[in-house]
């Protein structure tokens, strides 16, 4: 049974009454969502409320645009929301801040092609710009890489396997995806675990930053933009 309306809130009042009433099979959809830059978030708004709170049998994504969309963005949809077994990897990324000192959103859009075509389980993988926020936010990545100055840190399970250029992090981190995939293919990798906690890597000599020194106190001899540190003993 379904119940459309462009309105999300509409949806959720509507469905939620009726699955109240009845006990039919319900399709889900926000219909006229128009092109998929508003109706993703009018699918999500709708659609997401209703699937968490346990309304809904089928679902529809509903486009403007390419059906191939409606498709990808209702399977992710489900991903998310646990009602579906993930295929394929799954990638966490920074947004935009100062800190960013790659080319990362250039970076995140060719990982994410090549994890597409190339990953076929669920592996996390994380594309961090910064090693301040990074290594929380990455927390739970099967594989991860933290930039730094035109240089990537890479890590597989919470262990640091490599310190590359920037020119060499996409290749570097496809590899260390497919071996951990093959690992785990073979029984000697389990999805999720860690090894050991991610230790954030020091910036002296790796990234190019004083963080490091400046956190311990040892900021003598330091330059800072162009400046002469004093403080620290």
């Amino acid at each position: 049974m379904p119940s459309r309306s462009i309105d999300p809130t509409v949806c959720i009042d509507a469905y939620t009454a009726i699955s109240e009433r009845f006990d039919y099979p319900l399709h889900l959809g926000v219909t006229h969502a128009g092109p998929r830059e508003t109706g993703c978030i009018r699918s999500v708004i709708g659609i997401g409320t209703l699937l968490a709170n346990g309304i809904g049998d089928t679902i529809r994504i509903s486009y403007a645009g390419d059906p191939a969309d409606e498709v990808r963005d209702g399977l992710e949809m489900l991903y998310c929301l646990g009602l579906r077994e993930r295929h394929g990897a799954e990638l966490i990324a920074c947004p935009t801040c100062g800190r960013i000192q790659v080319d990362l959103f250039r970076l995140v859009q060719e990982v994410r092609e090549k994890l597409a075509t190339e990953i076929e389980l669920p592996i996390k993988v994380a594309v961090m710009g910064c090693v301040v926020n990074g290594p929380g936010e990455a927390e739970g990545a099967d594989v991860a890489v933290f930039a730094g100055d035109r240089r990537g840190i890479i890590y597989v399970q919470g262990q640091r396997v490599a310190n590359v250029p920037e020119a060499e992090i996409l290749d570097r981190l496809l590899d260390e995806c497919r071996a951990f995939q093959d690992k785990v293919k073979a029984g000697t990798a389990r999805l999720g675990e860690k090894v050991v906690q991610i230790v954030p890597p020091d910036p002296i000599g790796e990234l190019g930053s004083g963080e490091s020194l400046i956190a311990r106190g040892r900021t003598t001899d330091l330059t800072i933009n162009g400046s002469e540190g004093t403080a620290g003993g």
